[in-house]
């Protein structure tokens, strides 16, 4: 059941778990990519996650999925992404739990400082435009 190290994102516009995707894999990161609250809810029942970009909009029922994860025991790191400038949405997403907030598009760079990797600059690659997800992105429906 354990999946330490690899990190849950919950994005559910499209072209924000793209970017996403793309940022994670120019990280080397392994991940889970949920495109709904559901599939979330039912990858956590299946794997223990320590981090999780979660998109500070989302809820599970009446409390924001960053609440939800948060009072899980094993998770260690939570990133809330959301609208640039939209300083009530960060403060919630940090009320609830969320130990950054990034702004969409979240850049590679502004990822590997919150997720402690190296920078962009220093894996010496820059992400390639591709037409669709990298393989190391697996949605809920391919893991299933």
């Amino acid at each position: 059941m354990q999946d330490a190290g690899i990190i849950l994102v919950v994005e559910v516009r499209p072209e924000d778990a793209r970017t996403l995707s793309l940022c994670l894999a120019a990280l080397e990161a392994e991940f889970r990519l949920a495109v709904s609250v559901e599939q979330a809810i039912q990858l956590l029942q299946r794997a223990i996650f320590r981090e999780a970009i979660v998109a500070a909009e989302l809820n599970v029922g009446q409390d924001p999925m960053i609440a939800y994860l948060s009072d899980l025991p094993a998770t260690d790191l939570i990133v809330a992404t959301g609208p640039p400038g939209d300083w009530e949405m960060e403060r919630s997403a940090r009320f609830a739990g969320a130990d950054f907030y990034l702004p969409r598009p979240v850049s590679v760079n502004s990822l590997a400082q919150t997720l402690r990797k190296p920078a962009l600059t220093e894996i010496g690659s820059e992400p390639q435009a591709q037409t669709g997800l990298d393989t190391k992105a697996r949605t809920f429906m391919e893991t299933k």
